[in-house]
């Protein structure tokens, strides 16, 4: 699973700034693809449009959205003129439920991650994924299945 702080790093580094002619208005979403929403919601991130990313989010998704608005506030000093630059998408849809394999151009590197999506109302919006903690009790069986196994990295 994808964590949020992957999500906080990648938006830092790809917001821009824009103005409001380039900011998506008035477009039918429920007419987009899978792909078409998850380059919309992107380049809505990119360009500072927190309004149109929640229009395109789930409910857990828009929490995550609005956290990242608060972050940055009005404060120039956080945003960036980068924008996402993408080499190629793939979507697979199964029912409601579809995920976006991307690659993207990031200071002339290639990554790969990708965009989990939910069709509600007949819409599809972008899902983010929690990342899986373990919880202390996990924790604790982790650490004493590695000390007691044969190679012990603790010694």
């Amino acid at each position: 699973m994808y964590n949020y702080g992957l999500f906080v790093f990648l938006f830092f580094l790809l917001v821009g700034c824009a103005d409001e002619s380039e900011k998506n208005t008035k477009i039918d979403f429920t007419t987009l693809s899978p792909e078409e929403v998850s380059k919309a919601w992107q380049r809505a991130i990119d360009v500072n449009d927190f309004s149109t990313a929640k229009a395109l989010s789930t409910d857990k998704t828009k929490e995550f959205v609005a956290s990242i608005e608060k972050l940055i506030g009005d404060d120039p000093a956080l945003e960036t003129v980068d924008t996402t630059i993408f080499v190629s998408m793939e979507c697979e849809t199964i029912d409601s439920d579809a995920k976006c394999i991307y690659r993207f151009r990031i200071e002339g590197d290639i990554v790969t991650d990708s965009f989990f999506l939910k069709r509600e109302n007949n819409q599809w919006l972008i899902d983010i994924q929690e990342e899986v903690f373990l919880d202390d009790g996990e924790t604790e069986e982790l650490i004493n299945e590695l000390n007691n196994s044969e190679d012990n990295f603790f010694e």
